[in-house]
């Protein structure tokens, strides 16, 4: 029985009616013969990685016992299926007949491999600087250090390419693990973020506490009822993208083609055990947690029609919901999903042991990203890491797991990888408690914020986050910001409009008497023509290289010296054109007007530019050239370098 549900027999069953001793066909057709039920075990000891015997051996029967998705393992054996019947609505549902948009379609294998700008970094013979791993930091002096060149310090992100046909194989975990080694440049002892290994207890503000406090913040706004208000305010602009905006890339297995998927918890079919509202915040969790990988946004509708909704969610037990796939109690089957052309639905077996925030029982979360994942177009894997496994597998914590390097590189085959733009872009540097100096990449866009972890590769678990309150007293949408850095100087400002804030980075909020007026304190050097640095900036930088600030606006560069205090605009020559400062290296990278991020990377010590969703970056930069050599090339999309920087909502 378990191998004809899951997909390995289509015949019946091989044992005998005790009223005949005929071979007769039964209702699932006729009888398996001995050699194709040991063909079909041979096959499930395959898929999980088993010692392929052909018997139904101890470890086999156990494996076969274990908790697990209804879903077939082949899903072209899937048993046929009429969408359920809404109470309220006697008919069955019918799915959309639309044509999405053209999108232009990228080859999401090749983006991934190839980092554009690793071949371009500045290489010099005279820097002195030492960049240390971050893992080798043990107090031994630079000349004990392993010295490294500066263009190493951005290698490209893999070392093959990987056929796009063999996504379900083996997907080489090298990969991930290759690009956790990462070199950091020292400016004065600045280390990377402290490396924690799977193995060591998890600290505070890791994934967990954050997808803790998501929870929590989402179960209070649901039970004051701020979320429905803000889900009715939302309703007609989620309903304005979904006619205009299309993902469609024209891979097969696409469930989806507009930006905005909607789903539901059936009102008739909510579970007994948990509360409603903790069920749509698990809900809720799963989807933001394939939102974070892919250019879909998921929003809970609760007034569509129900037709309209793209993924229906329901609990049930034994027959349910006018489905073949029959619940069978506790254990075994827990959930399963049913795809069809344009929407799916997601069952749950509300005889089990459900859970939220718990490593006890069956976590509603992680049934459901897994869930959410068929829904999207995924199938089961035989990697027990994969949020896809078939098996409710406890290689994945309970209650402490994320989206794996396989399981988005798989959804993200399907849907392509995001591209959005940014308000700025800056390493927010600060010392620790033990005197050290560390660091962290952040991305900011509208009232938003990702911090990128950068020996990753990827944005940090759970982000983004919001600016206000994370960022005490920095307001949304930020122009630019600097880390103003010298021999008698340490300030971090941000701006925006006509207005900057002094940031307290050891108390991590706005300094007192801020925010102040650009004109007031960013003035011209008295007695001469030159002009106040003016407001609503494009972006700012503070160049180490010369230890000057750079205000861009247009298609001007403001030079500050900051050395002369409040009155230190302009620099002689300046201001200058961006194509004077910035020359390119040819006629196709030469740098756009209205910048909106001039960026330097402790990581790569280079300096980059963002417009849109594309970069350039300044091939000849050298943090110790005090002659501010400049040599531009691009662009180059940002998603290219930077990887997962998503947006969660409508």
């Amino acid at each position: 029985e378990i191998l004809k549900r899951y997909g390995y027999l289509r015949c019946g069953s091989s044992k005998r009616r005790a009223s005949s001793s005929k071979h007769k066909e039964g209702r699932h057709g006729r009888r398996c013969t001995n050699e194709e039920i040991r063909h079909a075990i041979r096959r499930y000891q395959n898929t999980y990685n088993m010692p392929v015997t052909g018997q139904l051996d101890q470890a086999t029967l156990k494996l076969m016992s274990e908790s697990r998705c209804g879903n077939p393992d082949d899903e072209s054996r899937a048993a046929r299926f009429k969408p359920m019947i809404h109470p309220r609505k006697r008919h069955w549902r019918k799915g959309h007949s639309y044509q999405p948009l053209a999108r232009h379609k990228r080859d999401i294998s090749s983006n991934l491999i190839e980092d554009h700008s690793s071949n371009e970094i500045f290489e010099s013979k005279t820097i002195d600087v030492a960049i240390y791993d971050e893992d080798n930091l043990d107090g031994h002096s630079k000349e004990d250090r392993n010295l490294k060149k500066p263009h190493e310090t951005t290698s490209k992100r893999f070392t093959s390419t990987v056929d796009s046909n063999v996504w379900g194989q083996a997907f080489p975990i090298s990969l991930a693990k290759q690009s956790s080694k990462k070199f950091l440049p020292v400016h004065e002892l600045v280390l990377g973020e402290r490396r924690v290994s799977s193995e060591e207890p998890l600290p505070p503000g890791t994934s967990v506490t954050r997808r803790k406090r998501w929870l929590e913040k989402y179960l209070k706004d649901l039970e004051s009822g701020q979320l429905d208000k803000r889900l009715e305010h939302q309703y007609k602009k989620m309903k304005t993208k979904r006619r205009r905006r299309s993902v469609s890339t024209g891979v097969e297995g696409q469930s989806f083609t507009n930006e905005v998927v909607t789903w539901r918890l059936i009102g008739s079919a909510y579970s007994n055990q948990l509360t409603v509202n903790t069920q749509r915040a698990a809900l809720a969790l799963a989807f933001r947690m394939w939102a974070e990988v892919i250019p879909l946004v998921f929003q809970e509708d609760t007034r569509s029609p129900v037709d309209d909704v793209d993924v229906l969610i329901a609990f049930g037990r034994g027959e349910h919901l006018n489905c073949p796939n029959h619940f069978d109690g506790f254990g075994g089957q827990l959930s399963h999903a049913i795809k069809m052309s344009a929407n799916a639905e997601i069952h749950v077996d509300d005889d089990e042991y459900l859970t939220v925030g718990s490593d006890q029982g069956t976590n509603l979360v992680k049934v459901a990203v897994h869930e959410v994942g068929h829904a999207l177009g995924l199938f089961h894997t035989s990697r027990n890491y994969s949020i896809m496994y078939a098996i409710y597998s406890q290689v994945i914590p309970n209650n402490n797991f994320e989206l794996g390097w396989e399981d988005r590189k798989l959804v993200q085959h399907i849907y392509g990888i995001c591209e959005v733009r940014f308000n700025t872009v800056f390493d927010w540097v600060r010392r620790r408690p033990d005197g050290q100096l560390i660091y962290n990449t952040y991305f900011f866009r509208d009232n938003r914020y990702w911090m990128y972890e950068n020996r990753y590769n990827r944005t940090r678990y759970g982000d983004p986050l919001s600016i206000m309150p994370e960022w005490k007293g920095i307001p949304d949408n930020i122009d630019g910001y600097a880390h103003v850095w010298t021999y008698t100087e340490d300030s971090a400002y941000f701006f925006k409009g006509h207005k900057f804030w002094l940031y307290n980075s050891a108390e991590d909020k706005v300094a007192a008497g801020y925010p102040k007026n650009i004109s007031s304190e960013f003035k011209a050097i008295p007695d001469s023509d030159f002009p106040n640095i003016p407001g609503n900036l494009d972006s700012v930088f503070f160049d180490k290289r010369d230890g000057n600030l750079y205000f861009f606006k247009g298609n001007l560069v403001y030079a500050y010296d900051v050395s002369r205090g409040k009155e230190g605009c302009c620099l002689p020559g300046y201001p200058k054109h961006i194509h004077k400062e910035f020359p390119s290296a040819n006629k196709e990278s030469s740098l756009p007007s209205h910048l909106d991020a001039v960026y330097y990377s402790y990581t790569d010590r280079s300096m980059y530019f963002f417009k849109g969703i594309y970069y350039w970056h300044n091939i000849a930069f050298n943090p110790l050239d005090r002659r501010r050599t400049n040599k531009i090339k691009g662009p180059w999309l940002i998603s290219s370098k930077w990887y997962d920087i998503c947006d969660v909502e409508v």
